[in-house]
């Protein structure tokens, strides 16, 4: 495929300059010398044909020699020009002044002659192809100079350390529920029945006993430093539990471990952090697909979708893009599903059967609390912890809207 391109001003300028002053030159001449001079006598229209040769060699060897000069015994009356001479000269003088006219107009005219173009506005939101950058404006490409834009941001949050908690305060709360509960999900169990039972699988995506409501995330936003991270492990047999061991995280959040088990990947929510893995002990002799997706809003992506074999170990790497929410999935058994929240430092908790949650060895200030469900939302409120005091938040969840109780 032919490619066509088009050569800058100053290329244009280097190669083609000469030819076009050139020609531009002998245009304006041809238009100058248009009834300049005296007019040729009608009975010359053929004194081309009948010019004696001798004289025209005559002719050009004088104009080749360039000698002007009168010879010295010429007379005077040989030498003194006659009416029509000087007509002649008078012709010659203006067709001369006219050639220094266009000489100067080619000269001034050269550099504005390949100037670069101004720029074009583009046409709607497509720029023109022969636009020229604007000044002051930085324009990028493949092969382009110039200041580069500023990289996207990662989404990475600022690094967490550990550090010694003087007078740490607590929060403590109770979550709860109103309205109607939204009842199990059921289904066929139609591969590993061995494993994962006869029986319909229920899926219980509220957890509700006596209005309160178990499974929700509470995490304390905008920790900089404080107490080491626990681990963090989920894992079957049903209806899933969570374990962790103190302080084995230290600065930076250990991942999570999951553990299938009868068919279940165990507690219905769990914490993740960016850069880190989703780390997979199957304790099934069967096998296991994860798929994940990164959830933001009504939209999810794809992020993993691997087999996991039969007692077999996967990781699978996290790198949130624009969510802060993971949900699992298995291919092969549709009951297992579980759910992902972000977090950036170790002030988490989750709310237990009966609504209860606890965040302690939190170094005094203010934050923001989030409290959140991956069936019934998030909600936020503002907390202020004192040096060795402790603070109440209770939130309330709703079937059909989302409330939150003032705190205390």
């Amino acid at each position: 495929m032919k490619t066509h391109s088009i050569a800058r001003p100053e290329l244009l300028k280097a190669h083609g300059g000469a030819c076009y002053r050139t020609g531009f030159a002998l245009a304006l001449s041809m238009m100058l010398l248009v009834g300049c001079g005296s007019p040729e006598p009608a009975d010359q229209t053929n004194s081309s044909s009948s010019a004696d040769p001798t004289a025209m060699a005559d002719a050009a060897a004088d104009s080749v020699g360039g000698d002007s000069a009168v010879a010295p015994d010429a007379s005077a009356d040989a030498v003194a020009p006659s009416e029509d001479a000087v007509e002649s000269s008078i012709g010659t003088g203006d067709l001369a002044t006219r050639l220094g006219q266009v000489e100067a107009l080619v000269a001034a005219s050269d550099a504005k002659i390949f100037d670069a173009p101004p720029a074009r506005a583009p046409i709607g939101n497509i720029p023109g192809i022969f636009d020229a950058p604007q000044v002051g404006t930085t324009q990028t490409g493949s092969g382009g100079g110039g200041t580069p834009p500023p990289a996207a941001a990662s989404g990475d949050a600022p690094a967490y350390t550990v550090a010694a908690v003087a007078n740490g305060g607590t929060i403590t709360g109770n979550i709860s529920f109103v309205g109607d509960v939204r009842p199990p999900k059921a289904f066929k169990v139609e591969k590993t029945p061995e494993v994962c039972g006869k029986e319909d699988r229920m899926l219980k995506e509220v957890s509700v006993a006596d209005g309160k409501l178990a499974d929700v995330v509470v995490v304390l936003e905008g920790v900089a430093s404080g107490k080491p991270y626990d681990s963090h492990i989920i894992l079957g047999p049903p209806p899933g539990t969570r374990q962790a061991a103190d302080g084995e995280g230290g600065n930076a959040f250990p991942g999570t471990l999951i553990r299938p088990q009868k068919c279940i990947f165990g507690a219905f929510t769990g914490v993740i952090a960016q850069g880190t893995d989703l780390r997979f002990e199957n304790l099934d002799p069967v096998k296991h697909s994860p798929h994940t997706y990164e959830v933001k809003g009504r939209v999810r992506k794809s992020m993993h979708n691997q087999d996991l074999e039969g007692n077999g170990k996967l990781a699978l790497p996290v790198k949130f893009k624009k969510g802060k929410i993971v949900k699992l999935e298995c291919d092969q058994h549709p009951h297992m599903q579980n759910w992902f929240y972000r977090v950036d430092n170790p002030y988490y908790a989750f709310s237990a059967t009966d609504g209860t949650f606890t965040i302690d060895q939190v170094p005094p200030g203010p934050y923001k609390l989030t409290a959140w469900h991956p069936i019934l939302g998030e909600q936020q409120m503002d907390v202020k912890v004192d040096a060795g005091g402790s603070f109440t938040a209770d939130f309330e969840f709703s079937s059909g809207r989302k409330r939150r109780v003032a705190s205390r």
